[in-house]
């Protein structure tokens, strides 16, 4: 090869790795404003009405969690419970009228013990995180 061959070849070279370089560049901040977008239509969202509190098992092993729809319309919510000692997760599906309260303890298949941990997810709320103490 000669000279301007080279020549040619590494500037083709360098400008080939600045379009990909620009393309990146591009493509991060399109990322970016997506992400910024999804944040802030998250933080746009309300309080899932849902109250979360505990009774200790009357028939059974460990605690009962109490879950308390305070809002005026049904919601379906999916319920995550992990136990971080047994490294054991589940998920459920909550179905709860207006002003309902729905009870979950080891009867429905989960015994809740000290560090549990509950989330609560709804499309049109923000997550709700409960850790049993």
């Amino acid at each position: 090869m000669n000279k301007k061959t080279i020549n040619i070849l590494l500037y083709s070279l360098a400008a080939i790795a600045l379009v990909v370089a620009g393309f990146a560049y591009y493509m991060k901040e399109l990322a970016k404003k997506e992400y910024e977008r999804v944040e802030a239509e998250y933080a746009a969202r309300p309080e899932l009405p849902i109250e979360i509190s505990y009774r200790s098992a009357i028939l059974g092993p460990g605690l009962v969690a109490i879950f308390k729809n305070t809002g005026n319309r049904h919601l379906a919510v999916v319920a995550t419970f992990q136990n971080p000692t047994l490294k054991k997760e589940e998920n459920y599906r909550l179905d709860l009228a207006p002003q309902s309260i729905q009870e979950v303890g080891h009867a429905e298949g989960w015994a809740f013990a000290s560090g549990d941990t509950i989330k609560l997810v709804h499309n049109e709320y923000k997550t709700k995180t409960a850790k049993l103490p």
